[in-house]
């Protein structure tokens, strides 16, 4: 990595370490003992976070373990730093170039907080070094004060008692299974010094009397050299900073210093759920189930095809209550377990297998609001479940009777047999563990994901939940970036007048050419048809339309005919603004649906099919800029969807009155004439589904395709 920068008449490049290869372990996997945990919200928040960051200074000062971009911090290498400072007749006018060069002391930084925010994440510090020194080799000509120089030798600069003023921002990323907080924005200031010496052998060539008179000049006059080269060393030191912190950030989990971090730990795929261990017990010695069981590496299959009805829900207070059903839950996992269930004496160890069929739940929670930075989160207040009941429930445990095979079939016959009592007797305690796995995701969804994709504002009379799980129940797979850019793509000149409508045709390009999906990116799917997984609409509770609607498995067809216009783009600040027409759609779906809709009492599910046709929509998107390696990406900053208008709507439900066809084909025609009104009604509500898919489409787009494909001159 060479850096070069020119500020003013100065031009200071430092090559340091950056060259080397990146090798070692891609996160710190242990916490260091030497490292506290913050809390954001405390008002010692900034003392905590300054002493963590001095204790990395002092900490790893022989280099942070399994990180070898670094290297060493005490002494720190830098392979080459130059200097070019003033023009011929200033009083200092000298190129400088220093190769092989190590700055020590910096172990010995002490870090005070100077009005950090641990909402906001950020950070304000004082950062004192006591007395580092920088040697190297070097070469010289120019001249500083009255000395004309033309040498070269070894190097030795001394600073005592330097001050900094270093703030930086951070923000939070998610990376496979673990969390990273990276530096957004940083800046430095070196503000003084105590002290400042050079020696330079071999100045004159030799001539130790004129080296001595020149060096007893430079230092006598240190403060004068210093103030002209503050701005360039301010900036050097601020891009040496940016990349030690850049780079141990991106490899130290948050959750190492940091406590209450939306997306603190990721979840990984949610079916099949992984769980390290879970572990209960259950009964006493004389209970006829008397057990503790050990379960070990549990996989969990069978939460992707959740459904969720609500029973009694409060918006105003954000007490949610919901019944939970499955067709089928599937735990596989290694057991260690004692004790006795009915008559059956139990010692042992290997692999099980339950199976529970169509499982029920109630589920009650409490959610309060948070404001953080420019977002709002629903933290989870408090959360019970209860397991109702199931269908039938299936145990099989190897090795139950260490090898005895008759014996463990005439076992498992028994324990399956009467899965009615044992699940009773179990329910409690089968009851509490679900509910601490569910307090958990829970816990980490609502602290990750702002409000904004859950709830509209309260003063809207209606609600709208939109369960992506075709994007979130498995892990993404694929690649990870784009690596050739298709041919399809044109990167826009970002100074070009029309670069608003050249980056719409890349998106319009994007819906008709990858209909199948984009290469490499499993995550989407394909984009015509788009599939939906679950979709609820909850409108109103008076007025001409009151219902609940739930669609599921939906597929909506028409996409790759999107036409896009720019309405106002402004490159610099990296806002685009445009017209989406699609000329018709259709969504596919079973549904389900209790309300009202117009004079319509309706109570029914069966097949949805809703057309649309020249849907308007209004898009607009802030962009910022993020470097990943080799690559820079473009981050969605900031995303707003107005569903403007369309030019006709039709409906289609059956079994809407339980195969009444006379009534049914009457009920439609209603509808269907009447079109308008219900789409103005529930304008807003799709509006807010259509906008949060596509931010989440968006997103992922722009994380896979290298920015560069887009636009040109970043």
């Amino acid at each position: 990595m060479e850096i070069s920068i020119q500020l003013c008449s100065i031009l200071v490049a430092l090559i340091w370490l950056g060259s080397l290869e990146v090798n070692g372990a891609k996160f710190l996997a242990e916490k260091p003992a030497f490292l506290d945990i913050c809390k954001r919200s405390d008002s010692e928040f900034g003392k905590c976070w300054a002493k963590n960051l001095e204790k990395m200074f002092n900490g790893w000062k022989s280099g942070v373990p399994g990180l070898k971009s670094i290297g060493s911090l005490d002494p720190l290498h830098v392979k080459r730093a130059k200097i070019t400072q003033g023009a011929e007749g200033s009083p200092i006018s000298m190129n400088m170039e220093l190769v092989n060069a190590e700055l020590s002391g910096l172990g010995g930084t002490i870090i005070d907080d100077a009005g950090s925010n641990g909402n906001s994440l950020e950070m304000k510090l004082r950062v004192t070094v006591p007395s580092f020194k920088l040697t190297g080799d070097y070469t010289m000509h120019g001249n500083i004060l009255s000395l004309a120089l033309n040498s070269k030798g070894k190097a030795l600069m001394i600073f005592e008692k330097a001050t900094f003023t270093l703030n930086f921002r951070l923000k939070l990323r998610e990376d496979g299974a673990q969390s990273f907080a990276d530096v957004e924005k940083l800046d430095l200031l070196w503000e003084d010094n105590g002290g400042m010496q050079f020696h330079l052998s071999n100045l004159f060539n030799g001539d130790k009397a004129l080296e001595d008179s020149a060096h007893a000049l430079l230092n006598a006059n240190w403060r004068a050299i210093f103030e002209v080269l503050r701005p360039a060393l301010s900036q050097t030191n601020k891009i040496v900073v940016k990349d030690i912190l850049s780079k141990i950030m991106a490899y130290v989990p948050v959750h190492y210093y940091l406590e209450c971090v939306p997306g603190l730990k990721t979840l990984g795929s949610l079916d099949p759920l992984h769980i390290k261990r879970a572990k209960f017990s259950q009964g006493g010695k004389n209970d006829i189930i008397s057990i503790d069981m050990d379960l070990a590496n549990v996989e969990l299959m069978g939460l992707s095809d959740v459904i969720i009805e609500d029973i009694g829900s409060n918006g105003n207070n954000l007490d949610i209550k919901f019944k939970l059903t499955a067709p089928n839950f599937k735990w596989n996992g290694d057991y260690a377990m004692k004790g006795n269930i009915l008559s059956l004496a139990l010692d042992s160890k290997g692999k099980t297998f339950m199976a529970f069929e169509k499982p029920t739940f109630t589920l009650n929670y409490k959610m309060k609001l948070r404001k953080e930075g420019d977002y709002e989160f629903a933290d989870l207040e408090k959360l019970h479940l209860v397991w109702e009941d199931n269908a039938n429930v299936q145990f099989r445990l190897e090795n139950l009777f260490n090898g005895d095979k008759a014996l463990e079939d005439s076992a498992h016959t028994l324990l399956n047999a009467n899965w009615r009592p044992i699940f009773e007797n179990l329910r409690p305690v089968l009851s509490q563990t679900n509910e601490i796995v569910l307090k958990d995701i829970l816990n980490k969804i609502m602290a990750y994901v702002p409000t904004f994709g859950f709830f509209l504002k309260k003063k809207m009379k209606y609600c709208i939940c939109l369960t992506l799980l075709f994007w979130t129940t498995s892990a993404v797979v694929g690649k990870k970036v784009l690596t050739e850019k298709p041919a399809f793509l044109n990167a826009c000149p970002i100074e070009a007048t029309d670069v608003g409508s050249c980056f719409a045709k890349n998106l319009e390009a994007m819906f008709h050419e990858w209909k199948a999906g984009v290469p490499g990116l499993k995550s989407i799917g394909s984009l015509d048809p788009l599939h939906v997984k679950r979709i609820s609409i909850e409108q109103a509770v008076s007025g001409p339309i009151s219902l609940n609607l739930n669609m599921q498995n939906a597929e909506i067809f028409g996409l790759s005919g999107t036409s896009i216009t720019d309405v106002g783009t402004d490159a610099k600040k990296l806002t685009f603004k445009f017209n989406i027409n699609v000329p018709e759609f259709k969504l596919i779906s079973d549904y389900a649906v209790n309300g009202n809709l117009l004079s319509l009492a309706l109570n029914s599910k069966g097949k949805a099919e809703i057309m649309m046709e020249k849907a308007l929509l209004n898009l607009a998107i802030r962009v910022k800029i993020r470097e990943n390696g080799d690559f820079k990406f473009g981050q969605l900053e900031k995303l707003h969807l107005v569903w403007e208008d369309v030019g006709g709507m039709h409906l289609h439900l059956d079994n809407i009155f339980n195969g009444d066809a006379t009534l049914e084909d009457s009920a439609h025609a209603l509808i269907n004439e009447n079109w308008r009104s219900i789409f103005e009604v529930l304008r807003p509500a799709l509006t807010q589904t259509v906008e949060v898919i596509m931010k989440d489409f968006l997103g992922k787009i722009l994380s896979h395709i290298p920015v560069t494909y887009l636009l040109d001159g970043l």
